[in-house]
């Protein structure tokens, strides 16, 4: 049975989602439970228009800078 192909939007938004977030729990700065929650938020903002690529982006590095003064 096939149930055909997700749109080719749906994937760059799963995919763009996927790697802010990867980068996070590589770098040590984010447990893969908190990234898993993250991913599913950012890509529900992604998709519904609410947030661009750039801005999710730009909201991971001030949340890392933010993360980073926090441990000082």
């Amino acid at each position: 049975m096939c149930r055909g192909k997700p749109h080719e939007e749906l994937i760059r938004v799963i995919r763009d989602a996927i790697r802010d977030n990867v980068k996070n729990v590589i770098s040590g700065d984010m447990l893969p439970g908190d990234a898993a929650l993250k991913i599913q938020e950012d890509a529900l903002r992604l998709r519904s228009g609410a947030i661009s690529v750039e801005e999710a982006a730009e909201v991971e590095e001030t949340e890392e800078a933010v993360d980073a003064e926090e441990i000082e």
